[in-house]
């Protein structure tokens, strides 16, 4: 059976950056035999974010991604207070899986 946890954050791992909460996040998914990943949010958790925050946690998911996009898949971190960033940050994860894909 293969296993997706469809749910993931890296807030409240252990490590200071991107690299070390995902390895600890990957040695917890090979332990319970988790295949992927799949990550909403960089490293830290805001309600209520601004675009600029938005961006900011994008882009750690994205730092993820780019060493571990065989076992993470990452999803926008969006708001409905700020659409017009929303959008702008769902085509930029769009790139990212397209070009991991080609």
């Amino acid at each position: 059976m293969r296993i997706w946890d469809l749910h993931c954050h890296m807030s409240n791992v252990g490590g200071r950056t991107v690299h070390e909460r995902m390895a600890r996040l990957i040695e917890y998914a090979d332990r319970m035999e988790v295949e992927r990943l799949c990550f909403f949010m960089g490293l830290s958790f805001v309600n209520q974010p601004s675009p600029e925050r938005l961006r900011l946690e994008n882009d750690q998911v994205l730092e993820a991604l780019e060493h571990w996009h065989h076992r993470a898949f990452g999803f926008a971190y969006c708001s409905g207070e700020h659409p017009e960033a929303s959008v702008a940050e769902i085509d930029a994860m769009n790139v990212l899986r397209a070009s991991q894909l080609a």
